[in-house]
């Protein structure tokens, strides 16, 4: 039996419950595209009342848990996608340009700072746009800085990974070669590296535990080499349509040909991305992290202590435009670090406002899963 209230024009469907005996339930279905016109008013303003709870709820979480990934040295492709979602496609390319203006852009006691001019272009390959088994990115940044020439440089990253999906079990095989990649120091690197990854989705969650070994060689210190190894993982969920939230932990130990060099960290991080519109999207990153250096001592009250820290950062992107076609993106990122070496301690805030504009747009869909 079907039922529908008395003067509403939400239609029901009827379904049989999975458990005990057979009867009908109803749920109402979405309206269709030739009834969006008479209820978008009435939609909009239930969206967004949704996502202005969803946003405080997000910024008392930042408040919590402050260290965008980005920040710890990720590969870029890994914590982009909290900014730019990641949307199926066979091949799809877009080109952006970004200003910025960062107030110790080297991360130093002694801060260095000024605008900066960012450009750069991606591409994204796969084999099938549904449950591909393989996929390509290339991205390549062009950076200029007007405070110091040693910061120009142009970056190349290529990322491939091997996907195999069993069902709500998904495996990946994570691969990423990149040249002049800024670290959490804000240091310049080679950067390869090696990600297995187990994904379990049900519904509307997703959890996931991933391992990395990688390598880094240092651009202005070519003698000085570390390698990292990384197990962690993450919890992601959709509420309200709406909101996508994710919440992570992991933890690292680096090996250094320079014994000072080699640390020890584990983090955990979140972030939110709000659907405030139809066109706008809010997302907050947030991330503590403790490291310690144990081959780098200092002396306190007679005792050999070794190098701690707290790095602490807060992020937050507003994300103005349609899925598929130009946006914009105003952001805004604090950084504080605390040591118990005087000579390690720092803040920076950073400023930016990006324009992105898609070229190719080959079988490409809005995200439908998180």
């Amino acid at each position: 039996m079907t039922l529908a209230r008395k003067g509403s024009s939400t239609s029901m469907v009827p379904v049989r419950e999975r458990v005990g005996r057979p009867r009908e339930l109803t749920i109402p279905r979405l309206p269709r595209d030739s009834e969006q016109g008479r209820h978008s008013s009435g939609g909009d303003a239930v969206r967004m009342g949704l996502g202005v709870r969803a946003a405080v709820l997000c910024l008392l979480l930042a408040l919590h848990l402050p260290l965008p990934a980005h920040a710890q040295g990720d590969p870029p492709g890994l914590s982009e996608y909290a900014v730019y979602p990641f949307r199926p496609g066979l091949f799809w390319t877009d080109v952006g340009l970004s200003v910025l203006y960062d107030t110790n852009f080297e991360l130093t006691q002694v801060p260095l700072e000024g605008p900066g001019l960012l450009a750069d272009v991606r591409a994204h390959l796969r084999t099938s746009s549904g449950l591909p088994f393989a996929r390509v990115e290339y991205r390549g940044q062009l950076r200029q800085f007007k405070a110091s020439e040693r910061w120009n440089r142009d970056s190349h990253m290529v990322q491939t990974v091997l996907e195999r999906r069993l069902g709500p079990l998904g495996m990946e095989g994570i691969g990423v070669w990149q040249t002049s990649s800024q670290t959490e120091d804000r240091e310049l690197a080679d950067v390869y590296s090696v990600s297995p990854r187990v994904t379990l989705r049900a519904r509307s969650m997703r959890v996931r535990a991933f391992g990395r070994y990688w390598t880094r060689q240092f651009r202005f210190d070519q003698e000085r080499e570390e390698t990292i190894r990384t197990v962690g993982g993450d919890l992601g969920w959709r509420i309200f349509r709406v909101t996508d939230w994710n919440v992570g932990f992991r933890r690292e130990e680096a090996e250094s040909d320079r014994p000072s060099w080699r640390f020890e960290s584990e983090s955990v991080s979140a972030y939110c991305r709000i659907q405030l519109g139809r066109h706008t999207a809010l997302t907050v990153e947030a991330s503590r992290s403790e490291r310690s250096y144990p081959e780098r001592l200092l002396e306190s009250e007679g005792k050999a202590m070794p190098v701690e820290e707290l790095r602490l950062a807060h992020a937050a992107y507003l994300q103005l435009g349609p899925w598929l076609g130009p946006q914009l993106r105003l952001g805004y990122e604090y950084e504080l670090r605390t040591s118990n070496d005087p000579q390690r301690g720092l803040d920076a805030h950073r400023a930016s406002l990006a324009l992105r504009v898609p070229v190719v747009n080959w079988d490409r869909q809005p995200r439908s899963s998180p």
